[in-house]
Formats: structure tokens, sequence, C-alpha cells
């Protein structure tokens, strides 16, 4: 029988010298991410011809999918009358608001092109928050969820509290390129603190 030679003690491997690919980690980060609800005032009623209604109707959802793409948004939802949109990074919330103040110029050219009377007016709220995202960038359906509902609770204040303006919460605020005004505070389900709110009165 032949037998190898086995060593009376164990060999130490050096591996100092060579280089290992680095592991990738799938660490969360955190990002600014901000919800724009816009939702236009119900018009069906308001004009008797049906192949006007149609027009506008395109026109209007055409402008909200427009509006969002141009500002660098992601439009989650729309119909006929309404759009949920989302953005991310430092500046989203002064994108959304442009997308919003974009969106009622196009409603006013409606007015003009269409002979509308009365006019039509937009619905905007804009809520940002900080939330921890994996490298995919993937926000949680329940995260998703709970920011469209804010969002749609602060334009639900638009057009009586804030003269028609985009109502935002204090996350939102971009001091460097736009321009507000304090409103009031409120409570909203899910949240353990009063939300404050502001009107936009101008953006760069």
């Amino acid at each position: 029988i032949i037998r190898a030679n086995t060593p009376e003690k164990p060999i130490n491997f050096d591996f100092s010298d060579v280089e290992f690919p680095p592991t990738k980690q799938n660490k969360a980060k955190v990002r600014l991410i901000t919800m724009l609800y816009m939702a236009v005032n119900e018009y069906t009623g308001l004009y008797a011809e049906k192949q006007t209604m149609s027009k506008l109707s395109d026109a209007i959802t055409n402008a909200m999918l427009d509006t969002v793409k141009t500002e660098g948004g992601q439009l989650l939802k729309y119909n006929r009358t309404m759009a949920t949109a989302v953005f991310t990074g430092k500046e989203s919330s002064w994108h959304a608001a442009r997308a919003a103040e974009r969106m009622r110029r196009e409603l006013r050219t409606f007015g003009l092109i269409f002979g509308l009377n009365p006019d039509l007016y937009l619905k905007a709220g804009i809520y940002s928050t900080e939330i921890e995202l994996l490298p995919e960038d993937i926000i949680s359906n329940e995260a998703e969820l709970k920011l469209c509902q804010y969002a749609e609770r602060l334009a639900s204040l638009s057009r009586k509290e804030a003269q028609g303006a985009t109502v935002l919460n204090t996350e939102s605020l971009n001091g460097n390129r736009m321009r507000y005004e304090a409103l009031r505070s409120i409570f909203i389900d899910g949240q353990e603190h009063p939300v404050h709110l502001y009107r936009i009165t101008a953006l760069d």
C-alpha cells in the first residue's frame, strides 16, 4: 500500500497580497421622496357638447402626462380629472411644484381654446418626506399609498384655504427656489405630529 506523505504540521497559506473583489451590500439609503397630487374640477356637467368634452378630456390627460414627464416625475396613476406622481432627489419638491404650475397654465389655455365658462381650476398638494430605499430605489406599496393619501389631503385644502395655490408640508419647502406663506397645522391619519402647511406664492 502506497501512502501519501502527509505533513506533520498544517500548511499556512498567505493571502495578504491577493486582492479580492468587494462584496455587494444592500445598504438602505435615505432619499427625499415627494408625492404630487393634482386634480381638475369636475367639468363634464358644465358644458353640453359631448364632442367638446371628449377633446377637452383628452387635452387635460395629455397635459398631465407631459407636465409630470417634463419635470422628471414618474406618473403613478391618473384619469381624466386627477393624477398622482412621485419625484425623488433634493430638488424633487421644486419640480413637483413646477409641474403643478405648468398644469395651471395649460388649464387657462384650454379655457381660451374651448371658450369655457366657468374656468377650470386645479387643486394640488405636495407631500415630501425622507424614506430609506434599497439601491434599486424601490418604494414599498404601503409607503406609496400613504404618501398619495397625504398629498391628496393637502390638495383638498388648495381651493378654499390657499386661494387656489399649491399646498405643501414643511419637508417640501425649498427656500432657494420657491417662496411661500404659512397657513396652519393639521393632523393627518397615520401621523403622530401635526403637519404644518404652506402655500406657494412664487417659483424661480
